[in-house]
């Protein structure tokens, strides 16, 4: 899947007004954008090189890597337990 459907993907994944920050994480091989919401002070993320829905949050900026990376886990523990190989293109290092 190339970037411009990935960013497509994030767009419909998150609200519109997410748009005002974005970066990215990278962590055993999962790549993520994640932003800031002025209205709902919250920062959101997204992983971006699967075809599964995967989304975390934090309160602050300084949790969002510990939430991605618990995102990360908890995904790849959830496909364990179902007896699924997790979905990731790519892999990226920072």
């Amino acid at each position: 899947m190339n970037n411009k459907i990935l960013k497509h993907l994030w767009k419909i994944a998150k609200p519109a007004e997410l748009d005002i920050y974005d970066f990215d994480l990278f962590y055993n091989g999962f790549v993520a954008d994640y932003c800031y919401t002025e209205e709902d002070g919250v920062w959101h993320g997204k992983l971006e090189n699967t075809t599964d829905l995967v989304l975390f949050e934090a309160d602050t900026e300084t949790e969002i890597e510990s939430s991605f990376h618990n995102a990360v886990d908890g995904y790849i523990e959830m496909c364990a337990n179902i007896g699924k190989k997790p979905i990731m293109f790519g892999n990226f290092k920072e």
